[in-house]
């Protein structure tokens, strides 16, 4: 009898914990082909460990990233002189935001030239309580 108790918990336990752990999986980051953009000009592009093409911007407020399949384009609403303080402080830090998901952006500037900049760090995707979080390195050029 002490067995069956055990297993009906079990069942139980199993029954309440799967569902969540489900409702509580991130939004799925895919890859994409920043060239399916056709930017024109100045342009940024961040890939994953496994060189995957995870995150695409116009570099002047413009991102896009591919979730659950579906491309999904984001806008800044930083100032301009928020973006050159962060650039002369080797950091990039944004919060964009896109129907039900906000897209977070920590990058530290890891090396510059005339019109290039390459950073790495990671970005986070939410939506609802649910977060995907993705270690990124990139950059971007004129």
């Amino acid at each position: 009898m002490h067995t069956k108790k055990m297993k009906t918990r079990w069942h139980l336990a199993a029954g309440i914990a799967f569902p969540l752990l489900a409702a509580a999986a991130g939004p799925q980051l895919d890859s994409l082909d920043p060239d399916q953009l056709h930017l024109v000009g100045s342009q940024c592009a961040f890939e994953n460990k496994a060189g995957q093409t995870m995150l695409a911007s116009d570099w002047i407020g413009k991102f896009w990233v591919k979730v659950d399949g579906k491309m999904v384009e984001f806008v800044t609403r930083q100032p301009d002189d928020e973006m050159q303080r962060q650039s002369e402080q080797k950091r990039w830090h944004d919060v964009l935001q896109a129907g039900e998901l906000t897209l977070t952006l920590d990058l530290r500037k890891t090396g510059a030239h005339d019109d290039t900049a390459s950073y790495q760090g990671r970005i986070e995707l939410k939506r609802g309580g649910a977060v995907t979080r993705m270690a990124v390195a990139g950059g971007c050029t004129a």
